[in-house]
């Protein structure tokens, strides 16, 4: 199978968007006198996102694993 599920690849494209906007289309921008602090917050709260799915991931997995029977 795919090592990524298909909502991880959208998550990786949207890093991708992500970093677009905040390197090329954000200083560009009438915010970036009054917010200078907006990519960075862009950035650590999408990331967190990302991380938070990987640990509810992992959880789950873990979960699922331990009430399958192990066979010798």
């Amino acid at each position: 199978g795919s090592l990524l599920r298909p909502l991880e690849v959208v998550y990786l494209l949207g890093l991708v968007a992500v970093a677009i906007a905040c390197e090329f289309i954000f200083p560009l921008s009438p915010w970036q006198q009054k917010l200078p602090f907006l990519p960075l917050l862009v950035t650590s709260v999408y990331c967190a996102a990302g991380v938070s799915y990987s640990f509810l991931r992992l959880y789950v997995t873990l979960l699922r694993s331990d009430e399958k029977p192990k066979q010798l």
